[in-house]
């Protein structure tokens, strides 16, 4: 019997790719491609990626609530997802492939995660792809005077970012009266450009791929959501390939296959039953980040454990889901490994640390399995 050819994953095109073609100068473009080789890689096949679509349309509040756990299971990651699945789940009846985009449309995009940094990459219909000129900064402070340059070079009001970032959910919270979720991104999420040198930054030139990019970001919230949960991701080890990059044989990476559970939304939906904290924080705590102890360290990299968080005061003690709810918690405890996460609001980069090459993640959906419901970590 015949077996199917490998197919190279997005990440594997851009690392056989020349700077020209990814429309980056050469050192930029090495410094890209040394990272995202080394990064520890995910990727959420079409089935995969309509479950979050299904999260972005069935239970956009609660992932809100849930910001604060947006973070990448890995410090240095890359994920990548089919974008053309979850636009299909959230624009029903809209057919992007005969809009007036022609194939400008982006059928896979790529998040490159260093710790809180993230840049993304698109690869559209044209097969024309490249770095978006966006970065954005999960839980880091967006300072005012940061926030009026943008708007300046932008041409957006601060009540346009909101609806950028949000895109088609923006209309469903304003629809429904939900105004505080509104500006929960932009209170817990700075964006800068990254645009190459030399490019005029006015709201002229930038108008395009704004359009390009409304509501992408969302999509990287629900994503990083879902990897965090082990009732939703569990992993599978795939060795290394070889197969075709255009005419040239290459070597692609090897990956893990990470199955998303088909009850997403109703796994994801007990969050707000105790794992963890289910209100909104309104406190702020948008300048901050998580920090986790070696033993979540080293049991996430070697053993690849994603954690099941469990609530603790601040003495480490766990606490039950009903006190959870009435507290503002900055201390869990991960139920599988106990390594330790905690919320801290300023700290220092070690910009000296080395990178490690990690295998890829390949999410792909299943169905949930009777032992998962028996395993006691899931309880």
């Amino acid at each position: 019997m015949k077996t199917s050819r490998p197919e190279p994953l997005f990440a594997d095109r851009i690392l056989a790719s020349t700077p020209r073609q990814i429309h980056m100068e050469p050192r930029k473009a090495a410094i890209y491609q040394d990272k995202i080789r080394k990064a520890e890689k995910m990727v959420f096949d079409t089935e995969a990626s309509i479950r979050i679509g299904e999260m972005l349309r069935d239970i956009p509040e609660l992932l809100v609530e849930q910001i604060q756990f947006a973070r990448a299971p890995f410090e240095n990651c890359w994920i990548e997802y089919d974008s053309l699945a979850v636009w299909n789940i959230l624009s029903p009846g809209r057919d992007i492939k005969h809009s007036p985009w022609d194939n400008s449309y982006d059928t896979t995009v790529g998040l490159l995660i260093d710790h809180n940094k993230v840049n993304v990459w698109s690869l559209p219909a044209s097969g024309d792809f490249g770095m978006l000129g966006f970065t954005y900064y999960l839980n880091t402070e967006w300072l005012l005077e940061d926030q009026l340059d943008w708007c300046e070079k932008t041409g957006m009001s601060r009540l346009g970012i909101d609806m950028w970032l949000w895109g088609s959910l923006w209309s469903h919270f304003h629809n429904s009266g939900q105004h505080e979720y509104l500006r929960k991104l932009r209170d817990t999420t700075k964006v800068e450009l990254d645009f190459p040198k030399g490019m005029a930054l006015n709201p002229k030139s930038l108008e395009q791929p704004l359009q390009g990019t409304q509501g992408d970001f969302k999509n990287t919230v629900a994503i990083l959501l879902a990897l965090n949960q082990p009732r939703v991701t569990n992993y599978i080890q795939v060795p290394r390939r070889r197969g075709w990059i255009g005419n040239k044989n290459k070597p692609f990476m090897s990956y893990h296959s990470v199955k998303v559970a088909l009850d997403a939304v109703a796994q994801t939906k007990l969050l707000s039953q105790g794992d963890g904290q289910s209100m909104l924080r309104r406190g702020g705590h948008v300048s901050g980040c998580y920090c986790h102890n070696k033993t979540a360290r080293d049991y996430a990299r070697i053993a690849g454990c994603i954690h099941d968080w469990g609530p603790c005061d601040d003495d480490w003690e766990y606490i039950g889901p009903k006190a959870a709810l009435t507290l503002t918690v900055n201390h869990w405890q991960c139920r599988v490994c106990d390594g330790r996460r905690w919320w801290r609001k300023e700290h220092d980069r070690d910009a000296s640390l080395g990178f490690v090459e990690h295998p890829t993640y390949r999410v792909t959906a299943t169905p949930r399995r009777k032992e998962q419901d028996d395993d006691p970590r899931n309880t």
